[in-house]
């Protein structure tokens, strides 16, 4: 009796150290084929088919437990407490209704679920469906959705009003006569000794605020080393990098335009939002953004603008955009979001929620005011993406056939506030980004939807 016990046990270790390497194995197989899944953390995260222990594997598990059962009441029975004790007839069918209560099975992970999905236990899909969005990828189950292509992306054309902002803002970097000459004596310190040589980054313009700029763009560089090497906070990288330079885009407008700060500015109404998994669920700062620059209405559009309150349908029914206040009637040129390198929310995803719910408001203005235009005729309304010192640069649109479908494309990599040059290249972008805002773009809304 005692042998076949021993026996038993032994073929038990041996059957759980084979199931401990498989699971091993198991798990750096998901560590190599699915990003950002650890060993470590394997036991925790839903994991494919192809991945999961075999089912042999837990019929063993659940054999050694019935094993240590029928063990326990066995010997308690050889000590002498056969009266007191258990049946071996009851104890065998204890065993057999171990072995035929079904094993939960685990749910799967595939290259679509979200990082939120993944770290919902097994069996609840409602906790799934509750959990916030993570990515920008997940406006695509958004209704309506919002597609997303990264810069570089050659698969889908962009449209003719996109691609001219694109051609606009890739040649308003490029280095080619990028700072005035009028300052190369002022400037050469800051460069580097191959750029401070080269002819062709100089142009023959004679700006007379150049130096004021310079001093501008000396104090950014300066200020961004600061944050990098100090961890300064989102506040202070707004206050100290990013407004500086905000501001002096807007003032290359004639004060047609203004940056406001909007990080307090909700949109309004909530039925604005696109609908979804994640959505309702997502902070509240996460449906907003950082800035915007928003164009300073003449007295003739103001009256305009103000027939838009007229017809409104009620309190919730006002304005140009996706806000109420202040900055309900000043038209949207386009704005901007910023993240520290490290941050827990994309945003990307913020953009294009924000992007979505200014294309509803417009969309019901269109409906009431001119519902024969189509919202796919709508331009392109840019957006600027902060990463720490780097800026990109991103267009919302939509093309849909039924008007409902929105795509947040990246269109270029602008520049890097930690040095000179890459102040320059952002500036440079800025002002053509916030001249087709004044030039192009609000013409056309305002010949479409005022008129």
């Amino acid at each position: 009796m005692k042998d076949t016990i021993v026996k038993g046990w032994l073929e038990d270790l041996n059957d759980l150290y084979s199931a401990q390497t498989n699971t091993y194995d198991i798990c750096a197989q998901a560590e190599a084929t699915t990003p950002g899944i650890h060993a470590d953390e394997c036991a925790s995260v839903n994991i494919d088919t192809d991945l999961q222990a075999p089912n042999a594997s837990r019929k063993r598990r659940r054999q050694r437990q019935a094993y240590k059962e029928l063990d326990h009441e066995g010997r308690g029975e050889e000590q002498g407490y056969r009266g007191r004790g258990r049946s071996r007839s009851h104890i065998a069918s204890k065993y057999t209704a171990a072995m035929s209560t079904p094993t939960p099975s685990l749910p799967k992970l595939t290259a679509a679920t979200t990082l939120s999905q993944s770290s919902v236990t097994s069996g609840s899909a409602s906790k799934r469906s509750r959990s916030p969005a993570r990515k920008v990828q997940d406006l695509k189950n958004a209704v309506p959705p919002t597609c997303f292509f990264a810069i570089g992306h050659t698969g889908v054309a962009l449209p003719d009003a996109a691609e001219d902002l694109r051609n606009q803002a890739t040649k308003a970097r490029r280095l080619k006569g990028l700072l005035d000459g009028s300052i190369r004596l002022q400037v050469t310190p800051y460069l580097d000794p191959c750029d401070a040589q080269d002819d062709d980054l100089f142009n023959d313009k004679k700006d007379p605020q150049s130096l004021e700029i310079l001093a501008v763009v000396q104090r950014v560089v300066r200020n961004t080393t600061r944050c990098v090497e100090d961890g300064k906070s989102e506040a202070s990288w707004g206050e100290e990098v990013i407004r500086p330079l905000l501001d002096l885009a807007a003032s290359m407008t004639g004060d047609r335009a203004t940056i406001e700060n909007i990080t307090a500015m909700n949109i309004h109404p909530k039925t604005l939002l696109p609908t979804g998994p994640g959505i309702v669920e997502f902070p509240l700062e996460g449906k907003r953004v950082d800035y915007g620059m928003y164009l300073e209405p003449t007295e003739t559009e103001a009256k305009k603008i103000a027939y838009l309150h007229r017809e409104s349908t009620g309190p919730d029914d006002l304005g140009l955009n996706q806000t109420r206040g202040y900055l309900q009637d000043k038209p949207l040129l386009w704005s901007a979001e910023m993240k520290k390198t490290v941050s827990g929310h994309d945003p990307l995803l913020q953009i294009g929620i924000w992007n979505s719910a200014l294309f509803q408001r417009l969309e019901q203005l269109f409906e009431r005011r001119r519902p024969g235009i189509k919202m796919s005729d709508m331009l392109p309304i840019p957006a600027i993406v902060i990463r720490g010192p780097a800026w990109e640069l991103y267009a919302s649109y939509i093309v849909d056939e039924d008007d409902r479908g929105r795509v947040l494309r990246g269109l270029v990599d602008i520049g890097s506030t930690s040095t000179v040059i890459g102040v320059y290249q952002i500036l440079k972008v800025l002002e053509a980004v916030t001249r087709y805002g004044v030039d192009r773009y609000w013409p056309w809304l305002f010949e479409a939807l005022l008129e």
